[in-house]
């Protein structure tokens, strides 16, 4: 059993001096202290650099005070359940990821980039084959879908601008 040490000797009649009073393990401290005491709220205490904590040893007054001083939020405090909670989470998360995965529910980021590509390029061959070899069709090669679009907006209003039609640009998508 882990006996609270007084740091000055006590000669025969001499009370304990709270003041003195210090344990050698964080249990021992949070049960004496008690009031929703836990050793992981001295865990935080100690990390977040409380002086009570010397040699090996905590001491309760310096503990005690510096807490009222300085409190500390439990929501913030690192349990094991926290912990263990947090792991299993993402455990649970990267299991479900790969089973949509597996079973075609979601695909990954390369194969999406690799389809768009393809898609780009199949518009551009389709528009160039439909509508000639044009130099403003050629411009097209390599721009993106959004860029594609942007190009044959303007190429759309120019058009129906030379033959007197109201502009396409407000025209929904």
């Amino acid at each position: 059993m882990n006996k609270p040490k007084i740091s000055q000797k006590r000669g025969p009649g001499r009370p304990k001096s709270e003041a003195s009073l210090s344990f050698g393990s964080l249990a021992a401290a949070a049960s004496h202290i008690g009031d929703g005491c836990s050793v992981d709220l001295l865990k935080a205490a100690k990390k977040a650099g409380c002086p009570a904590f010397r040699q090996s040893r905590i001491y309760v007054a310096e503990l005690t005070e510096w807490l009222k001083e300085n409190p500390i939020d439990p929501s913030k405090i690192q349990t094991k359940e926290k912990l263990q909670i947090r792991k299993l989470t993402a455990e649970c998360l990267a299991k479900e990821r790969e089973n949509a995965v597996e079973d075609g529910k979601l695909v990954a980021i390369e194969e999406v980039a690799a389809i768009n590509a393809k898609v780009d390029a199949d518009v551009v061959r389709s528009i160039i084959e439909s509508f000639g070899n044009d130099a403003m069709i050629q411009g097209l090669v390599g721009l993106s879908f959004a860029g594609i679009k942007a190009a044959l907006t303007v190429a759309v209003d120019s058009c129906l601008a030379e033959i007197h039609l109201p502009s396409n640009a407000n025209a929904p998508a």
